[in-house]
C-alpha cells in the first residue's frame, strides 16, 4: 500500500497549488520517514521529539508573554486613570480604592 502511494505521489504535479502551499508536506514526511529503519529511525524519532519540545517551549513562552503584556497594559491603564483622577483633584484615598494602586504610587504620578 505505501509503495503504491509513494509511486502515485511521484506522478503528481509538484507545481500544483497543494504542493506549493504545503498541504501535502505531512504526507511526504510520513512517506519518507516510513523508509527509515534501525539506528537512523531512532535518531529521526529523537529529532522529532526534540523539535516538538522546542515548539512547545515557543508556544509556552508566547502565551506567557501575551499574559504578561496584558497585565502590563492593565497596570498602565490603572496609572493613566489615577493620573487623570489626580489631575481632576480627586482624593488620593478614593483613587487608591478605585484603581487598586498604592497611595504612594499615586502621589508619585
Amino acid at each position: 500500500m505505501e509503495q503504491v502511494m509513494i509511486k502515485n505521489m511521484d506522478k503528481m504535479d509538484k507545481n500544483s497549488k497543494p504542493f506549493k502551499d504545503g498541504r501535502y508536506k505531512e504526507l511526504f514526511d510520513a512517506a519518507e520517514s516510513s523508509n527509515i529503519v534501525g539506528e537512523e529511525a531512532v535518531r529521526y524519532n529523537q529529532s522529532l521529539s526534540h523539535l516538538r519540545e522546542i515548539e512547545n517551549g515557543f508556544v509556552y513562552q508566547y502565551e506567557e508573554g501575551k499574559k504578561e503584556g496584558i497585565e502590563q497594559g492593565i497596570e498602565q491603564e490603572k496609572r493613566n486613570t489615577a493620573r487623570k483622577l489626580k489631575a481632576a483633584g480627586t482624593d488620593i484615598d478614593f483613587i487608591s480604592l478605585i484603581t487598586g494602586l498604592s497611595q504612594e504610587m499615586i502621589i508619585d504620578l
